[in-house]
């Protein structure tokens, strides 16, 4: 297995929209190792998200990993194990929405806030092919719809109101 190189804010691949992956496709050798080296990749930057197009690869894959204390001041941040999405689809459940800053590990040492929905459903395929869905909230939620807008070419600073707030990162924010 290897790292992957996480590419920055003005690569083109983080621009565009990234491509669905075949049903056959998933099980493949080719793609088994790709994720295998997503995760690790993740595990190594410290970040909670990374997306393919983030490591040069304009597929529609994400992995997540949130691990307990990321967010020392709020106690309802759940530890999720590695997860890996394929072809992932979200549906936001609530008009309920929230402002929390994020960062990026496309974006380093950069941090701003950005409004979401508090509350969604993800749909979408394992790294083994098997259809799953999952209700996620808070925090959890957040770090789903960051890493799909990474699908869709979307960096988190096209959400933000008002860039007066982009700011470099001194504090604990999360990195996906």
């Amino acid at each position: 297995m290897s790292l992957l190189k996480i590419a920055t804010a003005g690569a083109g691949v983080l621009r565009e929209e990234a491509v669905q992956v075949a049903p056959e496709e998933i099980g493949s050798e080719k793609r088994q190792l790709f994720l295998e080296d997503l995760r690790e990749t993740l595990l190594d930057s410290g970040g909670v998200g990374l997306a393919a197009p983030q490591v040069f690869t304009s597929l529609r894959i994400i992995a997540v990993s949130i691990q307990e204390g990321i967010l020392d001041e709020d106690a309802s941040v759940r530890s999720v194990p590695m997860e890996i999405w394929i072809n992932p689809i979200f549906r936001k459940l609530s008009d309920r929405r929230a402002v929390n800053w994020e960062g990026c590990l496309s974006i380093p040492g950069y941090m701003g806030p950005v409004e979401r929905p508090l509350e969604v459903e993800l749909e979408g395929y394992n790294e083994k092919g098997e259809k799953r869905t999952v209700r996620a909230d808070g925090f959890y939620a957040r770090v789903l719809q960051h890493e799909i807008d990474h699908l869709d070419g979307i960096l988190y600073v096209d959400r933000m109101k008002d860039m007066r707030s982009f700011s470099r990162d001194n504090s604990t924010v999360f990195l996906c």
